[in-house]
């Protein structure tokens, strides 16, 4: 239910087929019918974390495999590494607060306790967050934000660093 044709499918192939140096795509979002939050401001943050917080603990329990999993295969360590840092990037990308990213949430639920009109105003900002993102990771601001915490979390949790360049 989640595969976009356009995000899922085409625009990998497309950027496959023009040899980009960035890989990425999309896929339809989770509906959240925030109606049914009892505190729009506190719940949409919750609910908005929740999806980072899954990715950052799914690679704990992976890098905690490898270190503490004696007689580990090669190929074991190797794709339970990837998954580390697959779950790492997920999570600290999720957390950027371009719309439609859960961060965006994040920052529009810390706006709602301020004010709700900045909530909805970068709220709205949504229609936009396809472009955002493109500019985003093409303008090289991708590999300086998200780089520092994916280095970071990858050594802490694997106490080493495995991203080849960094």
């Amino acid at each position: 239910p989640h595969i976009d044709l356009f995000g899922s499918i085409l625009l990998p192939v497309f950027l496959i087929m023009i040899n980009s140096p960035i890989l990425f795509g999309s896929a339809k979002p989770v509906p959240v019918d925030y109606r049914n939050l009892r505190n729009i401001r506190r719940d949409m943050l919750l609910v908005s974390l929740a999806g980072p917080a899954t990715n950052i603990l799914l690679a704990f329990v992976a890098a905690m495999v490898v270190r503490f999993t004696p007689d580990l295969s090669t190929l074991g360590q190797q794709l339970l590494e990837q998954t580390v840092t697959l779950n790492i990037v997920l999570g600290v990308f999720n957390l950027l607060p371009i719309p439609p990213l859960d961060g965006s949430k994040i920052l529009a639920s810390i706006f709602g306790f301020i004010d709700r009109g900045w909530m909805y105003t970068l709220l709205e900002l949504e229609r936009f967050g396809f472009i955002l993102i493109v500019i985003f990771l093409f303008s090289g601001l991708g590999h300086m934000i998200l780089w520092p915490p994916v280095k970071y979390l990858s050594e802490l949790f694997l106490g080493k660093n495995i991203l080849p360049g960094l």
